[in-house]
């Protein structure tokens, strides 16, 4: 359900994710769309395996939005980090690969846009390509914890260049 609803928000502010609306307002319509066409894939990993999903992406698509989300266990005071099963996202399309959108949260770059690299802090990621060309995309997860196994939800979504013709 997490990952629906932040893959399927209507992107508000900076492009990408910020951090003054996150990934933007939610559409429930399109959550709902991702349900019903089974836009997703519920799995999970063992330390330190990697899983791989193909994706095929039609013509005409404006913009591909890929969101791996999963549910991080707590961690205690004495860590050194916050994020304990630390999942990697990419996707990947004739041997480039596209990371995910990462804020700094530096308090001197807050107001920065999103880079792609590796998120080593969020238990969500998301690969958002615009005018991606039409053909199969690897997407790719990698584990980078020592605990237990990991469930997670990917999900996807294709929003289309459409030109309508209307009689007049």
């Amino acid at each position: 359900v997490k990952a629906c609803l932040l893959n399927s928000a209507i992107d508000r502010g900076r492009p990408h994710v910020d951090f003054e609306y996150g990934y933007g307002s939610l559409n429930l319509n399109e959550s709902l769309h991702i349900i019903e066409n089974e836009q997703f894939f519920i799995d999970e990993l063992e330390s330190g395996e990697e899983k791989s999903f193909e994706l095929m992406v039609p013509p005409s698509v404006k913009n591909i939005k890929v969101m791996l989300a999963w549910t991080d266990p707590p961690s205690n005071l004495q860590d050194s980090k916050n994020l304990m099963n630390d999942l990697d996202l990419s996707v990947i399309k004739d041997n480039e690969a596209y990371l995910p959108w990462v804020l700094d949260a530096s308090i001197d770059k807050l107001n920065l846009p999103a880079e792609r690299k590796n998120d080593e802090l969020n238990p969500q990621e998301q690969v958002s390509i615009s005018n991606p060309a039409e053909g199969l995309y690897q997407v790719k997860i990698k584990s980078n914890h020592t605990g237990a196994t990991q469930p997670f939800s990917l999900v996807y979504t294709f929003e289309y260049n459409f030109v309508v013709d209307a009689p007049y």
